[in-house]
């Protein structure tokens, strides 16, 4: 099973950390979140705390402040995101070091840009867990790689099972589907980073994805 180095982490995080601060730049405005989002299938969202919910793909609008998950919840609320049953010594470490970093009080005026290198930090990590509990299972078993073939370089990876894995993370960890503007994004980081044909990058390219995603606005805001 594959484990990585901490150079081969720091890489990847500060790969992901460039692709987190397109994506939440696009995302807020000092202090307020406007937004026009596809809910995903079968979910149920409340619209301005009016109890008005739509399900499906139909679209929600809203403009409400931006809060963020808490440290007191952070890396419960990462665990639930991921599935990750049983997290490994170096994420438990990793959260142990960041964990005073985080906010306290989930306000979005107490966002400091260490606390967000801590967050990318565990998700690097957690996602790190997840690569390799999802390698473990058969394709067919997996939440989220299940058309990902770990044996072969991202070159032979389909642009259908990317769009997949993408799709089935944003569903996941930001309770929507991605955007066309938020996917471009991710999958220009990817493509233009993992070319291989070597299997090891294939694994290192699946948990940029994760990673990338996790530590997004999205993946903590409320």
């Amino acid at each position: 099973m594959k484990m990585f180095n901490l150079s081969e982490k720091k890489s990847l995080q500060l790969l992901a950390l460039s692709t987190i601060m397109l994506l939440s730049y696009q995302n807020c405005g000092p202090g307020v979140l406007n937004s026009a989002n596809q809910a995903s299938e079968g979910q149920t969202f409340t619209v301005n705390g009016t109890g008005t919910g739509v399900t499906d793909l139909n679209e929600v609008v809203d403009a409400k402040a931006v809060g963020i998950s808490y440290s007191e919840n952070t890396f419960t609320s990462m665990l639930n995101q991921t599935g990750v049953a049983a997290p490994s010594a170096a994420t438990r470490t990793a959260v142990t070091t960041q964990f005073s970093k985080l906010s306290e009080t989930g306000k979005a005026d107490s966002v400091t840009a260490p606390m967000w290198i801590s967050i990318t930090t565990v998700a690097g990590e957690l996602c790190n867990d997840l690569v390799n509990q999802e390698r473990a299972l058969a394709a067919a078993s997996r939440r989220f790689y299940t058309g990902i073939d770990f044996a072969v370089g991202p070159a032979s990876i389909s642009a259908a099972a990317k769009d997949d894995v993408i799709r089935r993370l944003a569903r996941s960890f930001w309770g929507r589907n991605e955007t066309a503007q938020e996917k471009t994004l991710i999958l220009s980081s990817f493509n233009g980073t993992f070319t291989s044909a070597t299997a090891a990058d294939t694994q290192s390219g699946a948990m940029f994805l994760c990673t990338a995603m996790l530590s997004s606005l999205d993946a903590h805001k409320y």
